[in-house]
């Protein structure tokens, strides 16, 4: 018994069987088998220890149990039963899927009516999946995303309004580094490298930044060509994307090939950058180091290094070290509170404080280094709800059809339940039916979306290109958009009861149309709002377009001179036949300025202004109020004189306009101009801004465009003469110009948002038909056999057609008053976005109308007439 005892000791330590694999074993083998297959593996174990050593033992035992580990016992195994379960829905899947393909070639006309509305619905569904995908993808790729932040700065204007920055001061970044061991690492960009560079006899405009040498090290950008180490540690050092290399060096190498920039000199490329997949808001051809303006002495110099006044010069980028978020909120506190000490805002500002933006948030934010590129979540959410809507109608548009259609497979559905399919299986065949459909209509959809005309800011947001990652979100998308617009008529069609289903749903089932009525209500009410907002924006834009802005528009043509002194194409136009004036400026008029800062005897005011010569006013037709125009001998060299409109002599607190003349205002807190002439308020801007405070200074050195005004009838002529003269002054630069009739219509008449919104209407419209019309087949196959009876007793056609389509007139008659009241509400949002709009009238309202209800009436009568005119033999024989 010791021994025995002792044995046992022995084989419960070193000599014991391996319980992993015992516990293996027991996994996958049958609770039936186990015990005897555990017992044999024991058994061999306790010889094979006598005759090989336990190690030895060991090892047999191990491949043992791994040679039980086959079919033959796996499948005896319980969870054998669950993959047959799986191994059953997919056979089953497969065969919904052949029926679903044959019903869909059964039912070729109710499946291409189905495919068409859940395409034009589906493509802008693409659109917007696109944009929001896209932001989803931007700057992706940087490393340590979740502690990299971008400092914006929140400006509040002593009027108390608060201005949200994407820049801030350049001073920042060095500020955090040097007094907070929590900040790992600083980037600073100043987007101001920009200018023409002179190649191969042409001349390209480039758009860069200056960066600071932890460019790679903060973004991860890869390089190329160039050591991201070494390539933005120099003064004037550059590096270029791969594109911009290729444009000016062609297939050669670039690196160390200078470059030379008009007003920054030369530059030495050090880098090349790789083409990144993925979208990023650092999209500049170029970064050249920072150092080039920050060292001393710089002849580029930004004159920002230490001023914490300029927070539109620089953005701030900030990567923190683990766990310090809260600590890095507090030290931007402190810094705003530091730097506001050194800051005396001589304009409109009050205050300001820094704000963090992890870089994942920046996509969502209208405050991107590329202005105008950036979508906030809430105008995602706007622009998502067109979508959202028009994917509702295809839902209700998709549930009509399909519920008509089920009066045709009434009989097939009661004898599949009669033949013992459940309840779940027919909703499942159903199911896969819808999605197989918006799988096909995904295709067509992609192909539409294409042809969908959309505005400048939605192309912008869309991906350059469109990958394998994209392709799965379409397919997900058309499974999703299945499931939703299957969901409802499954659930109705599969609860049928079997003798019901075999009687062609009976009588009363046929006159169940109140859900489906309401449908028709909802698509119809949406569809002729979307069609009020539409003609409220046309009228506004022809508002736009016909409306007196104060200035003439008429035979006048813009000019740039480029490469040309101003003066000299001015001596050339001005002796064409046909040519009244020509003044040289720095912006043709309704475009936005410059801006300075102008003091009278109060506060000093930020203003914008237009540089112009004597012949500004005359050729647009501007009207003085008070004193004089520029003379025509002023000197170019000295400016002294200043012209203001009525709003600037209001803001400056001037008095009168006659008042004002005389009086000494300070620019930029450098220079003294007199006012010598009042101009009369005019529209300088888009009626969505009111008439603001305009200056008009003489600074020859910023005239950059000329206006030529032409007699009536010469235009065409005078064109063709600059033309000439311009091929004769600078062959090697394109002519550049513009009809500023044309231009400014163009501008006005917003012909893109026109179209894209017509388009949507246009697609709701379409959808609602479909729908309405799905309604029209239902009810007209259900009362077959009343319109055989009542057309044997006597009844006359207009008779049956009236019947039949009383109620749908009635259903566009509801859809009306409901619409026409939520246009309106719509249509005035709209118009609240201009100071000076058109008026609402009922003539919108009754036109959206009328064009919904002749739709609605060419949908309708497109079945009752056929149906009206039916033989009553044929239907009694259908019967």
């Amino acid at each position: 018994m010791k021994g025995d005892n002792k044995n046992h000791g022995s084989s419960n330590n070193q000599n014991q069987s391996p319980d992993f694999w015992l516990s293996f074993l027991q996994w996958f083998c049958p609770s039936k088998l186990y015990e005897g297959i555990e017992g044999d593996l024991l058994e061999q174990f306790e010889r094979d220890k006598g005759n090989l050593g336990v190690e030895q033992a060991r090892r047999r035992f191990v491949w043992n149990v791994i040679k039980f580990f086959r079919p033959g016992i796996l499948v005896r195994h319980q969870f054998s039963v669950s993959m047959q379960h799986l191994y059953n829905i997919f056979d089953l899947t497969k065969i919904y899927l052949r029926i679903s393909w044959r019903n869909i070639l059964r039912y070729k006309s109710i499946s291409l009516i189905n495919i068409i509305g859940l395409s034009v619905s589906m493509s802008v569904g693409l659109l917007i999946l696109m944009v929001i995908k896209n932001r989803l993808d931007y700057d992706t790729f940087h490393p340590q995303n979740d502690r990299l932040y971008r400092i914006t700065t929140l400006v509040t204007q002593k009027s108390g309004e608060d201005v949200h920055y994407a820049s801030s001061p350049q001073p920042l970044g060095r500020s955090l580094k040097e007094n907070y061991p929590l900040v790992d690492e600083v980037l600073t960009i100043t987007p101001f490298l920009q200018g023409y560079i002179r190649k191969n006899n042409e001349e390209f405009y480039m758009k860069g930044a200056f960066a600071d040498a932890s460019f790679f090290d903060v973004l991860g950008f890869k390089l190329i060509a160039g050591n991201p180490s070494h390539a933005l540690t120099r003064p004037h050092s550059i590096v270029l994307s791969e594109d911009t290399a290729l444009k000016f060096f062609g297939r050669q190498t670039a690196l160390d090939e200078t470059l030379t920039i008009n007003g920054y000199g030369d530059f030495k490329v050090t880098g090349i950058i790789a083409k990144q997949n993925t979208p990023s808001q650092f999209e500049f051809e170029a970064y050249a180091s920072m150092a080039t303006v920050t060292s001393p002495g710089s002849a580029q110099s930004l004159n920002a290094n230490d001023n914490w006044k300029s927070y539109t010069t620089a953005y701030t980028y900030v990567r923190i070290k683990p766990g310090s978020h809260e600590a890095m909120l507090r030290a931007l506190k402190e810094t705003g509170i530091r730097a506001l000490k050194e800051v005396d805002f001589p304009g409109s500002e009050k205050s300001y404080l820094f704000q963090a933006r992890t870089i994942d948030d920046v996509p969502f934010s209208d405050l991107l280094l590329e202005p105008g590129r950036g979508r906030s979540k809430e105008s995602l959410m706007i622009l998502s709800l067109p979508g959202v809507i028009l994917l509702l109608l295809a839902v209700f548009n998709y549930t009509n059809m399909t519920v008509a259609r089920a009066f045709s497979r009434a009989k097939e559905i009661g004898v599949r339940r009669i033949a013992g399919a459940s309840r779940s299986q027919l909703f499942f065949q159903l199911i896969i039916e819808s999605i197989v459909l918006a799988v096909i209509s995904v295709v067509f959809a992609g192909l539409l979306a294409t042809y969908i005309p959309v505005n400048g800011s939605f192309e912008n947001s869309l991906p350059a290109t469109i990958d394998y990652s994209f392709m799965l979100w379409f397919f997900i998308f058309a499974v999703i958009i299945g499931c939703l617009t299957g969901f409802f008529p499954a659930l109705a069609l599969s609860g049928i009861k079997p003798m019901q289903a075999l009687k062609n749903l009976g009588g009363k089932k046929g006159k169940k149309l109140s859900w489906k009525k309401g449908l028709i209500v909802i698509q119809f009410s949406l569809s002729l709002a979307f069609l009020i907002v539409l003609l409220v924006i046309y009228e506004q834009n022809q508002f736009q377009i016909k409306s007196d802005y104060g200035f003439a528009r008429k035979d006048i043509i813009h000019v740039k001179p480029g490469p040309v002194k101003h003066n000299v194409l001015m001596k050339e136009i001005e002796g064409y036949a046909g040519v009244e004036r020509v003044s040289a400026s720095s912006n043709p008029i309704f475009t936005w300025g410059n801006r300075c800062r102008v003091k009278s005897q109060n506060d000093p005011t930020w203003m914008e202004y237009y540089s112009v010569d004597d012949a500004y006013m005359p050729v647009y037709d501007l009207t003085l109020v008070a004193g004089k125009n520029f003379s025509s001998d002023l000197s170019d060299k000295h400016e002294q004189h200043i012209l203001l409109n009525e709003k600037a002599v209001e803001a400056l607190k001037l008095g009168t306009p006659h008042e004002a003349l005389g009086q000494s205002l300070l620019i930029n807190d450098t220079l003294s101009l007199h006012v010598t002439g009042i101009v009369k308020d005019f529209n300088a801007h888009p009626f969505k801004f009111s008439i603001s405070p305009l200056a008009f200074r003489y600074k020859p050195d910023e005239f950059n465009m000329l206006t030529v005004k032409t007699s009536p009838s010469s235009l065409q002529t005078v064109l063709k003469h600059i033309t000439r003269s311009w091929n004769k002054l600078a062959p090697d630069y394109p002519f550049s110009y513009s009809i500023f009739d044309d231009e400014f219509n163009e501008r006005q008449a917003h012909a893109d948002d026109l179209k894209m919104i017509g388009s949507l209407a246009v697609i709701a419209i379409i959808i609602s038909c479909l729908g309405l019309l799905g309604v029209v087949m239902y009810n007209t196959q259900s009362r077959t056999k009343e319109i055989g009876i009542r057309k044997v007793m006597g009844a006359y056609t207009y008779q049956i057609l009236v019947l039949l389509s009383w109620n749908f007139l009635k259903l566009l008659l509801i859809s009306a008053c409901i619409a026409m009241p939520l246009g309106y509400c719509l249509g005035e949002l709209v118009l609240q976005h201009f100071v000076y709009r058109t008026e609402l009238g009922v003539g919108i309202l009754g036109l959206g109308f009328l064009l919904i209800m002749t739709v609605g009436l060419i949908t309708i009568g497109s079945q009752t007439i056929r149906a009206a005119m039916s033989n009553p033999v044929d239907t009694l024989r259908y019967e």
